[in-house]
């Protein structure tokens, strides 16, 4: 008699890294998808009332939290509004979700960021047990809040929560991430600039997925960073992965300029951390293999040259 299938229910199944998940696992667990647009249940995930009658109808084992405002620069119409969507979405949700594991005993796997990190940090990666402070933009202290809501009080013992880093797909063409962002840049003839005293981990969809689904399987509780593989150095800076996704693609790499991360902010609306590299060793230590950055690249090649 085969193993019952873990009910999972999904918010943010349409995004970049909820519709990977999907796609990978959707065989394995029997998945439930709630939100606005192109989900098994629709519900304004803005309403508290809305979604809390929808959910105390269903049944399942845990619920996955992909739901997000996400765009760092268009955050800053909203800043200071706590009736507004980001607030909403990157606050207010998750200390709901929290609240309904609390009283009904499932689990929440949230999806936070390495923004909530102030960015200072140059000698060595951030850890789960390094505070967070964010920068004075309103995504990277909405996503900060929204963490501090899951873990205050009693709250968070049936939560985890994944912090994850730059994610790119080779699949989802609805939104630009920073690998096809190098993509769209060069091809059309563009200048890429990529700062080049900045210190990141991007990291493949595929394995956020494949962590999340460990995570699940493993009934883990906690913090947990996500991020990609680029041992031995343990970091990268976004000029020589933008140069990196050039050389996979055949562009042209003299389009890949460059630049300081000082003189890259000017250029921006919203202020971003400059060190967000974060450190995996705590998930890698409880057995899961995050994909070495040259293995995961071709990967990615793959999935653009046949999605």
């Amino acid at each position: 008699m085969p193993a019952k299938k873990s009910k999972l229910l999904i918010l943010g199944s349409t995004g970049l890294v909820g519709s990977r998940f999907i796609k990978i696992y959707q065989q394995k667990y029997s998945i439930i998808t709630l939100g606005r647009n192109n989900t098994d249940i629709k519900v304004n995930l803005l309403s508290k009332k809305g979604l809390m009658q929808k959910i105390q109808k269903l049944s399942f084992d845990a619920i996955i939290n992909f739901a997000a405002y996400t765009n760092v620069d268009g955050a800053e119409k909203e800043k200071g509004d706590k009736n507004g969507e980001v607030y909403t979405l990157n606050c207010l949700l998750p200390l709901w979700l929290a609240n309904y594991t609390k009283t009904f005993g499932c689990k929440l796997y949230h999806i936070s960021t390495d923004y909530v990190f102030s960015g200072t940090q140059n000698n060595r990666p951030y850890t789960e047990n390094d505070t967070p402070r964010p920068v004075n933009s309103w995504y990277a202290m909405t996503k900060y809040f929204g963490e501090e809501n899951i873990l205050s009080s009693d709250r968070s013992k049936n939560c985890t929560i994944v912090r994850i880093s730059y994610p790119y797909s080779g699949q989802y063409i609805r939104k630009l991430d920073i690998a096809r962002s190098v993509i769209e840049q060069v091809k059309n003839k563009k200048m890429y600039f990529g700062a080049e005293d900045q210190k990141i981990k991007p990291t493949s969809v595929d394995d956020i997925s494949n962590a999340l689904s460990f995570l699940v399987d493993n009934n883990s509780t906690g913090i947990y960073h996500v991020a990609g593989n680029f041992h031995p150095k343990a970091y990268i800076t976004p000029f020589n992965f933008a140069r990196k996704i050039a050389k996979l693609m055949n562009l042209n790499l003299a389009q890949v300029k460059p630049i300081s991360f000082a003189a890259l902010s000017k250029k921006r609306v919203a202020r971003r951390p400059q060190h967000t590299w974060l450190d995996t060793r705590k998930i890698e230590a409880f057995g899961l293999r995050i994909t070495p950055i040259n293995e995961a690249l071709k990967r990615f090649l793959n999935q653009m040259i046949n999605k």
